[in-house]
This record gives structure tokens, C-alpha cells and sequence, in this order.
């Protein structure tokens, strides 16, 4: 400690540069450049009026799917003089951000704000994307645009906006894509089949401009009208379809000699070629890897695969191959696949065209390590090898589950989720939660988890959920005996009150019962509550503020649907 100076002294505040503020304006926004523009705005815009400037040129790129109300407000508040903005993602999540994307347009313009803007993304639309006006707000003033998302929508409804500009579009939308042959430069196209409320007829159509494309389809008629409709895309450098549904296709065992002569006669600039299928074996395992083992696979592209076979457990040992289902690959596997299983599978074999030096799990890992969704449609009575090193994170389970063995290898899952006809005992219950210290998200029904909690006196189950649990959703009623009443709520609050941040939930209609509920759910971030009856007091903005809640016009997005509220 230098003479004369106070140990008193050294704790006021000290009011000379720091060596941050001794940096030239290049090396600060060199920095900026590893900054999102939320991060940005939040750490460096009240710093000075050196760094506001800074930040008010130099902040490009924001992300506002999962942020609360108020930043939001304050960094759209801080941006008004930045015109320089070139990437916004904004969400309808009802679970996080409800009505952002209503919100935002309400008081702010892409024009004013995002002129430049040459990337844009809208997720959750769903409740938004027959709103015409709102759509016309977003899609028309952005002249500059070069990359798209939108997820989900009817493909059509897009038709009427001049996108001409595109070079990449992420759409979640019908099988409908006549308006898409339109989009003369557009390069990378990345293309979900979605279930949306629309009647569109199948009609498979593509930018003949594409480099880049990637579908993911689920019913069996889509394989074949896909690959008619990729003949005229010569222009193609990267092709990946996938198919993610438990419904296996037919698939004879020719389909790499038919995947072959489509390349081979219209992708001339092909590089990569990447696949997951799900295929009602109808012919032996070794006949499909053959099929992709010709020199113009082996040795001229070097694309390789892998082909497992497995059947349901009760019937595995059956040595007759149209009784079990293959999930055929390209390598290395990059779609993450779900899975439905009914008693638990076996891998009974597993053929790839991989050198021998190279065939391994550490270089190439089987689709198992890929996979993130796990439904149980039964009990598994058999956990094979390959699920030993699994990274599951989501798990549903849809009738009984007591597979201590199974329980014991979800060691990285997050989400558990019990549909209404999920049977499961305490014990088995405590057991999974002892073996899932990631777990954060819980889907059940509200009577269901009380039984399992044996109303909430199980002190090990409901530490476990006190200290795991950030997500809560209980299925939404039907009677008025899967609502909470004041007396459930007493016993459910004070377990989740600790850690949960996000709660959906169906009550009785009494106004006192969500007051209570916020009194009690100190953390919350999100809030969806379901009114039990349709004749119920509204509740209103106004109504919050009176009763001086955590939500209100500053901290809060509203959305009302019916009898459901989302803030």
C-alpha cells in the first residue's frame, strides 16, 4: 500500500480511466465482434457516452427468443439511433416470450430500426401466421434481406411477398412449395414438412438456384414424391434428407443403386450427400449395404454408411428379416433422430461399408449417441448395449416405466415428460430422480404427482424436485378435478417455489388462486394459466398493477387465447 494512503481510503470509488478505456476504438470493436448484440448493449451502453456511441454503431446481430420483457425494452430503448442492425430473431414461445412478436411491431418498425437488416428470423408463429397485416409489417420493409427462418406457416401465405432477394430460407411449412420456384437466387434452403392448419395440396418445387438443400420429412408418400422432384436441381453441392418418424418406409434393397443413377444423372457438383432412414427391412441387412458398396460410393465420392437392424424385444430372436426394421445412415450421422420404442429393442446385427480401420464408434458413433428423443410406449423390458452410452436428454413416457437398468443410463436427460396414461410408483419415481442430476424439465399430470409426492409429504421426491425442477407444465384439464384448487396449490407451491422459473398450469377460476401463485413463486420468469370455466373475470394488465404483482406494462408481455393466459 502506497504512503499515506488509507486502507479507508481505497474503498471509494475510484475515478480515473480504467485500461479498458485506454483502448483505441479498433481494438474495441475487434472485441465487440465476440459480443452478441443483446450482451453488447446489456455490458457496455451505460458504461459512458464513448461506449453507447459504440454500441449504437457497432451492436449487429440480436437474439431475442428467450429474454425478458424488461431488457428487451431497454435495449430496443438504447438502440433507437442504430440503424445498422443486420440480424434479428424474435419469438411467440408461450413458455418464455408470449406476444413478442405482436409487442415489437406494435412499437417499433424494421424500417426504422433494421434497414439494413439482411437476416431475420420469426419462431412460434403459429397463432400470427394468417394475420396478414402483421406478416405484410415484417416481410415488406426489408429490402435488404438475404436469409429468412419462419417456423411454422403455410408455405403459400409467403407467395405474396416479394422475397426475390433470398439466398437462405429455414421454413417449418405445408408440402406445398409451388411459390418457391420463384426464388431465383436462393441458395441453401433448409425445408421441415409440418403439420399446419392448412389444406394444401403435396406439391414438392425448388429453386432450380439451390446449392444447398435439406429436408426432413415423416410419412411414407413423401420419400418417393422428394426424389421425383429433385431431378432439375443440377446446380445442388450439398443434399441431406432425413426422416424423422417411428413409421418405417419400404425401401427395397436397390435404394442405393436408385439414390446412384439420381446423383450420377442430375447432381453433377454434388459433394456431400447426407441421409437417415427408417425402413421396413424387406430383404437381408447385406443386400442394402451392397447396394451403397460400388465403386461410385467406395471409392469415387467416398460416402460411406451404416445400416443397424433391430427388432422389439419380445420377438427379436425370430430369424425371419420382415419381422424387423433397420435404420439406415449416412456417416458421419449428423440428424439427431427420435425414437419410439414399445418393450425395448435389440440390435441383432449391424453391417457398414466403413473400411475395417475406420469402423469403429469412437470415429463414426451410432445413431444411439445421436439420438436426444427417447418415447416409451411401454415398459422396456430389455436395455440393449448400444443405449449404454446414450445422450438423451428428452424422455416421454406414455404407459408404465419401472426399468431400474434403463433408469440408471439417463444420466444427461433434461426433460421428462409423463402423459396422462404414464403409471409409474413413488419408489420408481425417487430411483429415476436420484439417476438424472440434469434434469431441469418436468411434464406431468398435477393428480398424478401428487400421489407420486403421496401429497407432497415424500421428502426425498419432492427435494429432488425443489432443487431440479425449472420447468414445470401440468396437462391441461378437462374436469374440474384436474384443476388446482386452493388446497393443492397450498401443498404444490412451497416444493417449486425455490428454482421453478416457468409454470403452466389449469386452475379453478378464482382470480385469488393466480395472486397466490405469484405470491408464492418468487423466481418465476413465465407464467401460463388455464381457466377451468369460459365464463370467468378476465384478467387484464390493469388487474395485475392493482394488485401489485411482479407483472405488469413494464416487466410483462400479455396474451390471452380463450381461456388460456400466457405472460
Amino acid at each position: 500500500m502506497p504512503k499515506g494512503t488509507s486502507r479507508r481510503a481505497l474503498s471509494h470509488p475510484i475515478n480515473f480511466p480504467t485500461v479498458l478505456e485506454h483502448l483505441p476504438n479498433e481494438i474495441l470493436i475487434s472485441i465487440f465482434s465476440y459480443f452478441t448484440g443483446i450482451d453488447l448493449v446489456l455490458a457496455f451502453a451505460n458504461l459512458n457516452s464513448r461506449f453507447y456511441s459504440l454500441t449504437n454503431q457497432y451492436a449487429y446481430f440480436f437474439d431475442f427468443k428467450s429474454i425478458s420483457k424488461t431488457k428487451f425494452d431497454f435495449i430496443l430503448a438504447q438502440q433507437q439511433t442504430n440503424r445498422s442492425w443486420k440480424s434479428l430473431q424474435i419469438c411467440n414461445n408461450k413458455g418464455e416470450t408470449p406476444g413478442q412478436i405482436q409487442y415489437f411491431c406494435k412499437f417499433h418498425s424494421l424500417v426504422d430500426i433494421c434497414p439494413q437488416l439482411e437476416s431475420l428470423s420469426l419462431l412460434d408463429i403459429q397463432d400470427i401466421c394468417k394475420n396478414e397485416d402483421l406478416l405484410v409489417q415484417l416481410l415488406s420493409c426489408t429490402p435488404n434481406l438475404q436469409s429468412l427462418t419462419v417456423k411454422p406457416i403455410c408455405a403459400t401465405i409467403l407467395s405474396q411477398f416479394q422475397l426475390l432477394q433470398l439466398k437462405r430460407l429455414v421454413i417449418h411449412s405445408c408440402r406445398n412449395l409451388v411459390w418457391m420456384i420463384e426464388l431465383r437466387q436462393l441458395e441453401n434452403l433448409e425445408y421441415t414438412i409440418a403439420d399446419v392448419d392448412c389444406t394444401c395440396a403435396a406439391v414438392f418445387a425448388w429453386p432450380l438456384s439451390l446449392k444447398r438443400l435439406q429436408v426432413i420429412f415423416t410419412r411414407h408418400e413423401d420419400l418417393r414424391m422428394l426424389q421425383s422432384s429433385f431431378v432439375h436441381l443440377s446446380q445442388l453441392a450439398v443434399l441431406e434428407i432425413y426422416q424423422n418418424a417411428q413409421i418405417p418406409v419400404s425401401a427395397s434393397h436397390t435404394i442405393g443403386e436408385v439414390w446412384q443413377q439420381l446423383i450420377s444423372s442430375c447432381f453433377p457438383l454434388l459433394r456431400e450427400f447426407r441421409f437417415y432412414f427408417y425402413l421396413r427391412l424387406t430383404s437381408t441387412l447385406k443386400s442394402i449395404t451392397q447396394s451403397f458398396s460400388t465403386p461410385f460410393y467406395l471409392f469415387e465420392r467416398r460416402w460411406f454408411v451404416r445400416c443397424e437392424k433391430f427388432s422389439e424385444y419380445s420377438t427379436y430372436t425370430s430369424s425371419m428379416d420382415y419381422n424387423a426394421y433397420i435404420s439406415l445412415y449416412s456417416l458421419p450421422l449428423l440428424f439427431q433422430p427420435s425414437i419410439t420404442m414399445i418393450n425395448g429393442f435389440c440390435v441383432t446385427s449391424i453391417s457398414s461399408t466403413l473400411p475395417k480401420d475406420l469402423n469403429n464408434d469412437l470415429l463414426y458413433p451410432n445413431q444411439f449417441s445421436n439420438t436426444k428423443n427417447l418415447v416409451l410406449a411401454r415398459n422396456p423390458t430389455y436395455l440393449d448395449e448400444n443405449f449404454r452410452r446414450n445422450n438423451l436428454t428428452r424422455l416421454t413416457v406414455r404407459d408404465s416405466f419401472a426399468s431400474r437398468e434403463w433408469m440408471q443410463v439417463l444420466t444427461k436427460l433434461r426433460q421428462l415428460s409423463l402423459t396422462e396414461k404414464a403409471q409409474m410408483s413413488s419408489d420408481s419415481f425417487h430411483y429415476l430422480l436420484d439417476h438424472a442430476p440434469e434434469l431441469d424439465t418436468l411434464v406431468i399430470d398435477c393428480n398424478f404427482l401428487q400421489i407420486l409426492t403421496d401429497s407432497w409429504t415424500h421428502t426425498g421426491i419432492c427435494d429432488h424436485l425443489s432443487k431440479k425442477i425449472r420447468h414445470l407444465k401440468f396437462h391441461s384439464a378437462n374436469n374440474a378435478r384436474q384443476c388446482f384448487n386452493k388446497h393443492k396449490l397450498s401443498g404444490m407451491l412451497p416444493v417449486f417455489a425455490s428454482k421453478c422459473e416457468h409454470l403452466s398450469l389449469s386452475i379453478q377460476s378464482k382470480l385469488d388462486l393466480v395472486i397466490l401463485t405469484l405470491k408464492r413463486m418468487k423466481r418465476l420468469h413465465s407464467l401460463h394459466v388455464h381457466m377451468s370455466e369460459k365464463a370467468h373475470l378476465p384478467m387484464t394488465m390493469d388487474w395485475f398493477d392493482e394488485h401489485k404483482t411482479k407483472f405488469n406494462y413494464w416487466s410483462s408481455f400479455l396474451v390471452r387465447e380463450d381461456q388460456d393466459y400466457y405472460f
